[in-house]
């Protein structure tokens, strides 16, 4: 049975933690689509912490991917 691949979002407002969890291979692109998609629904999004859970992903991430991340949530705040 495979898995779909997919990214998981909890969010915990009493103690301001966001848990996004990548599931399965996907691009990084399709990482940076769905997390930026899921973080503008959160009002302040920066003002949580965000801890990703990658220990079901199986694909990869370039360092270009991880930047290009970086660099949406640095606006963001």
């Amino acid at each position: 049975m495979s898995m779909h691949a997919h990214i998981s979002f909890s969010i915990d407002e009493s103690r301001k933690l966001i848990v996004a969890g990548i599931n399965g291979n996907l691009s990084g692109e399709e990482i940076n689509r769905q997390l930026s998609h899921q973080l503008s629904q959160i009002d302040a999004p920066w003002s949580y912490e965000l801890l990703v859970d990658a220990r079901a992903f199986s694909g990869s991430i370039r360092p270009e991917e991880s930047n290009e991340l970086a660099k949406r949530w640095a606006l963001q705040g």
